[in-house]
């Protein structure tokens, strides 16, 4: 199971929303890009997952000079995560077909900062690169956050108030919210928990709880 939050963005090197281009042989395009660049996080509280996502089309035509049906589009994504990932190229395709290509990386989570950069571009086969997208490089970590008792059972899901932080440590994310089956109340809502969450940018964003087995009372919060 894992929780995630994804964001979109439609950016293009053509601006406002209309291209046209030539080379030296006299061979002219004019066409409009429709692309758009999406960006997913997830985790399931071990393990940050990435995706970035390219898809699109353009419509338009060529000059007397110029077959549009020999011209091809690629897309291209861009997904780091830490040391992890890099560029994949999709399917060459015809320039008014769609083509989409993603991008998927995941990564063992943990306290130290993981910077993520996404980032996408469509390639024309006689032209090169003419439409690119991205977002800002984020930084993205789990923190740890452990929960006493006692738990409250509130309409079948466990949340906590008191937190058992060990060693003097304070934690980052203070939301006992988990939601979902990790911490159903059924049959009853366990004592002590663990609770993972994903800080993306600094802001903690979904988390998962772990019930923690009898010996394992509470630990050291980041």
């Amino acid at each position: 199971m894992k929780a995630n939050c994804t964001r979109l963005l439609f950016i293009s090197l053509c601006l406002p929303f209309w291209c046209s281009v030539a080379n030296a042989q006299g061979c002219r395009l004019d066409f409009t890009p429709n692309y758009a660049i999406y960006e997913n996080v997830s985790s399931d509280g071990t393990y940050i997952y990435t995706s970035v996502l390219v898809e699109g089309s353009t419509t338009g035509s060529g000059s007397a000079a110029c077959n549009p049906n020999n011209v091809t589009h690629t897309p291209k994504a861009y997904n780091k995560i830490g040391t992890v990932g890099g560029w994949v190229t999709g399917t060459p395709g015809h320039m008014n077909s769609y083509s989409s290509v993603q991008n998927n990386q995941d990564i063992l989570g943990g306290p130290g900062i993981i910077y993520l950069d996404a980032s996408g571009e469509i390639d024309c086969s006689m032209f090169g690169t003419f439409w690119t997208g991205g977002f800002n490089p984020k930084a993205i970590r789990l923190t740890t956050t452990y929960w006493g008792p006692p738990p409250i059972d509130s309409d079948g899901e466990c949340y906590y108030t008191t937190t058992a932080c060990r060693n003097n440590t304070t934690p980052t994310c203070r939301s006992s919210k988990f939601g979902g089956a990790l911490l159903s109340a059924s049959p009853t809502c366990p004592n002590w928990v663990r609770g993972s969450y994903a800080v993306i940018d600094g802001v903690c964003t979904f988390a998962f709880g772990f019930p923690q087995k009898e010996g394992e009372e509470g630990g050291p919060c980041t």
